[in-house]
């Protein structure tokens, strides 16, 4: 009888250790990631990806997300996803950040040394010219030459 009484002892104090531990789901044990919770992953040529309209971003700490201001996000896009270091960044001040070229972009998520990734793509629907691939005019310009009657 006494060692069963030891033995249920153990297990409600085995218990209740793991019932206090903190949720196991981050390797480096610090529990804190940021959560980029984009709105519109699909652009056409030209629109404008605003800050404030196409993305929210949380921080979770062990298991409880809360909202970021996104005034104090840094967010930069990447032209060319094979160079991430190549930012572009999206303004503070209300400005949005135009594309100018089609193509799929990483937009870079930066807020008390944590940052995240996702993908975007720029799509050129209406085949307009410019600098990107597909274009039919390499810089976008046109150019008008009025001839005189004969």
């Amino acid at each position: 009888m006494n060692g069963l009484y030891r033995f249920f002892i153990v297990t409600i104090a085995a218990l209740a250790f793991c019932g206090c531990a903190p949720p196991i789901g981050n390797i480096d044990g610090s529990g804190e990631r940021l959560v980029a919770v984009p709105y519109r992953v699909s652009f056409d040529l030209n629109d404008v990806f605003w800050r404030h309209e196409h993305l929210e971003v949380f921080t979770s700490y062990r298991g409880a997300m809360l909202p970021v201001p996104i005034d104090l996000v840094t967010i930069g896009i990447a032209e060319d996803p094979d160079l991430p270091n190549v930012q572009s960044p999206v303004p503070f001040n209300g400005d949005g950040y135009p594309f100018a070229n089609p193509g799929r972009k990483l937009v870079i998520v930066a807020y008390n040394k944590l940052s995240t990734r996702y993908w975007i793509q720029v799509d050129n629907p209406l085949d307009l010219p410019g600098p990107g691939p597909g274009a039919g005019n390499d810089n976008g310009n046109v150019f008008i030459e009025w001839e005189d009657d004969p």
